[in-house]
């Protein structure tokens, strides 16, 4: 990373972050919209979603853990709009009130 960029000072709090598949930077979690972004290349990923309606976005930053497993919920979007949690394990699901 001869640039000189220090890709963690763009992560932006309360986002979630997964490696970019064309070049290995962090990219950032665009959670109102479902998709990962890379600042250095410039490329987009979407995560699929399941025949269920689930698109499973990676692990919570918040660091909010299954009441039943005790293991960290991914973060999810159900039918592209109700926006919660995933139990990796269990396969449980936990969403906001609003």
């Amino acid at each position: 990373m001869g640039s000189g960029i220090h890709y963690h000072n763009l992560l932006r709090e309360g986002e979630d972050f997964m490696n970019c598949t064309h070049c290995g930077a962090p990219m950032i979690l665009f959670r109102e919209r479902d998709y990962y972004f890379c600042e250095h290349c410039k490329s987009y990923h979407f995560p699929d979603q399941t025949t269920e309606g689930l698109r499973i976005l990676g692990e919570n930053p918040e660091g909010i853990k299954c009441p039943q497993c005790k293991i960290k919920l991914n973060l999810m979007t159900y039918d592209d709009f109700f926006q919660g949690y995933q139990c990796s394990k269990c396969q449980g699901l936990m969403f906001n009130r609003t």
